[in-house]
C-alpha cells in the first residue's frame, strides 16, 4: 500500500535558486534529482508503515536506514543482494533504540523527508548511539545527498566533525584515483544532478576521494573516528545505479568495500622492555609485528620504543611480541 502526501513542499522547493546550481548551469529540472515528477507518490518500504516493528534478519551484519525509498528508488537493497550481505531495515527513529553494536555498516539512504534527518540529529551528535557505534568500531556510510524530491534537509554534524552545504552540481570528478571506492570511475561525469552539495568541513585524516569540477570542492570522503570508519558522499548515488551515471558505480563499490573493510587503529605501538638479567647483556630489542621486524638498539636496562603501526591489506593489527636478545 502506498501513501500519497502532498506535493506544495516539493513545488516551493523546486522554485528556489541555488547559487551555482541549476539555472546557473543551464539545466533542465525535468526528470532530475532535486524536482520530483508531477506525478509522484512516496513509495513507503513496508518496515516504515503504521505499526510495523522491526524484525532482524538472521545472519544480518548490515542495516539500512531510511523512512522513504530515495527517489523511488531501491538501489542500497540491490547492492547489498549483489554482494550477498544479509541486511535489516529501520526508520530513522528507531535507530537509538536498536542494538547497533551487532552490525558491521549502517547505512542511512540519501533524499530522506525532514523528520528522518530531525530524529537523526541527535543520535549523530556527541555521545549518540551512531557516535558510540563508530567510536567503538563500528562503520557507518551515509548518503548525504539531501533536499531532493522530499526536500529534506541535514544541518547536524557526522561522527567526527563532517558538515556540509546544499549545493546541486552536473560536474564531479575522482580526485583520489587508485581508492576502492573509485573503482573503475571515470576521471569526471556529468549527473542531473551529479551531487547536493559538498563538505565543508571534515577531519584532517580524510580521504577525499571525490569532488566537484573544478576541484577543490569535496563530495566523498572516508575517514577514521575511534576505532571506525565514516563513508560520506553528497553526490546521487541510488541515482546513479538506475540512471546509469557513474556516481552508482561509487555506491556499487562503496557498500561491500565499507562492509568488509576492518575498523581503524592507532598510528603507532609504544610500550617498554625491561632486562631483569645482566645489563650489560642486553644490546637490542625487536618488535615483530605481521611479519615486519623493527629493531632498534638498547644498551640500557630499559628501552622504550615506538613505531608506526603496521597492517596487511584489510586484516587490523595482529598480536605484538617484544623479543629482546641477549
Amino acid at each position: 500500500m502506498k501513501y500519497k502526501i502532498s506535493l506544495m513542499a516539493a513545488v516551493a522547493f523546486a522554485g528556489l535558486s541555488f547559487s551555482g546550481g541549476a539555472e546557473a548551469e543551464g539545466v533542465s529540472l525535468a526528470a532530475s534529482t532535486t524536482r520530483a515528477p508531477a506525478n509522484y507518490q512516496v513509495g513507503i518500504p513496508s518496515h516504515a508503515l503504521p505499526g510495523a516493528k522491526f524484525v532482524a534478519a538472521p545472519g544480518s551484519t548490515a542495516l539500512l536506514v531510511k523512512d522513504v525509498n530515495p527517489w523511488n528508488m531501491t538501489s542500497n537493497e540491490t547492492v547489498m543482494n549483489t554482494n550477498s550481505i544479509i541486511f535489516d531495515k529501520a526508520t530513522c527513529s528507531e535507530v537509538a533504540t536498536l542494538p547497533l553494536a551487532k552490525y558491521k555498516l549502517i547505512i542511512i539512504a540519501s533524499d530522506q523527508p525532514q523528520a528522518c534527518y530531525n530524529a537523526l540529529g541527535p543520535v549523530m551528535a556527541a555521545g549518540g548511539a551512531l557516535d558510540l557505534y563508530v567510536k567503538a568500531g563500528g562503520k557507518l556510510q551515509f548518503n548525504a545527498a539531501d533536499s531532493g524530491w522530499q526536500t529534506g534537509k541535514w544541518n547536524f554534524v557526522l561522527p567526527g566533525g563532517s558538515e556540509h552545504v546544499t549545493i546541486p552540481k552536473t560536474q564531479n570528478k575522482v580526485v583520489l584515483r587508485g581508492h576502492p571506492i573509485a573503482k573503475t570511475m571515470p576521471v569526471s561525469w556529468t549527473g542531473n544532478f551529479a551531487s547536493h552539495g559538498n563538505f565543508t568541513r571534515y577531519p584532517a585524516n580524510a580521504k577525499t576521494i571525490t569532488g566537484e569540477s573544478p576541484f577543490p570542492k569535496v563530495t566523498t570522503i572516508e575517514y577514521c573516528y575511534g576505532k571506525g570508519r565514516v563513508f560520506s558522499s553528497t553526490t546521487t548515488l541510488e541515482w546513479g545505479v538506475v540512471k546509469g551515471q557513474a556516481q552508482g558505480i561509487l555506491l556499487k563499490n562503496m557498500i561491500p568495500y565499507a562492509h568488509n573493510v576492518r575498523g581503524c587503529y592507532p598510528t603507532a605501538v609504544e610500550g617498554c622492555v625491561s632486562y631483569r638479567g645482566r645489563p650489560a647483556a642486553l644490546k637490542t630489542a625487536t618488535l615483530y609485528q605481521s611479519g615486519v621486524v623493527k629493531g632498534f638498539a638498547r644498551t640500557d636496562m630499559q628501552g622504550c620504543f615506538s613505531f608506526p603501526w603496521k597492517k596487511i591489506g584489510n586484516v587490523g593489527p595482529v598480536d605484538v611480541k617484544i623479543r629482546v636478545k641477549k
